[in-house]
């Protein structure tokens, strides 16, 4: 009688592992420089930024938080791979992301990609062709004022673009490869008074 339990117990493990690996749908994850672990997908000569499962997106894996930086290139079996797009759910329902980084590379944001980003306070987009925005389920619940960043240069197609001329507050930075920074500011003497203001700004733009 044990070893009948002690079998069903194995089966009901490698059943269950097996369902696992049947609702994962990424070839391969990776680390990013943000220290966020992120899943793709390979398409021919491309690559996806996806969620690691089907049905139940991120079920048995830990969703992304903070800041989250998606690099443009990810390299899986020696061969190197842009990322084109952001998949249907890629980051559903990650609630605790606060920010995200577009890279220069993603063409297409696909359904639900960001819907239930609740925590989302600011979006840099560095491709300077609108990536296309599949529907309006894309950015489902993320606030519309939050801080958009995007190069100068296509400043104006963002504004127009169907996709992204529901943000209120896109920005045109100068340079988006030189990066971000974060400023703070704070009185050198408090007994003479205190200072407000702050935040995330573009390398060279100008701080008012």
């Amino acid at each position: 009688m044990l070893k009948l339990f002690d079998k069903r117990v194995v089966l009901g493990v490698l059943f269950s592992l097996l369902g696992a690996f049947a609702y994962a749908q990424f070839d391969f994850c990776d680390t990013s420089s943000s220290n966020h672990v992120l899943y793709y997908k390979i398409y021919g000569n491309e690559a996806r930024l996806v969620a690691p499962g089907n049905g139940y997106p991120y079920f048995g894996y830990t969703r992304p938080f903070g800041d989250v930086v998606v690099p443009d290139t990810v390299s899986f079996l020696g061969v190197d791979y842009p990322v084109v797009a952001f998949a249907e759910n890629a980051f559903i329902s990650c609630s605790r992301v606060t920010s995200v980084r577009i890279p220069h590379t993603v063409e297409i944001i696909m359904t639900n990609a960001f819907n239930g980003c609740i925590g989302l306070e600011s979006l840099y987009v560095d491709p300077v062709v609108p990536p296309v925005i599949q529907n309006d389920a894309v950015f489902t619940s993320v606030p519309v004022d939050i801080p958009v960043w995007v190069p100068a240069t296509a400043y104006p197609l963002y504004c127009m673009h169907d996709g992204w001329s529901r943000f209120t507050n896109i920005t045109a930075v100068v340079d988006s490869s030189l990066g971000y920074h974060m400023l703070t500011v704070a009185s050198a003497d408090t007994a003479k008074g205190s200072v407000l203001g702050g935040g995330v700004y573009a390398h060279g733009s100008m701080v008012d």
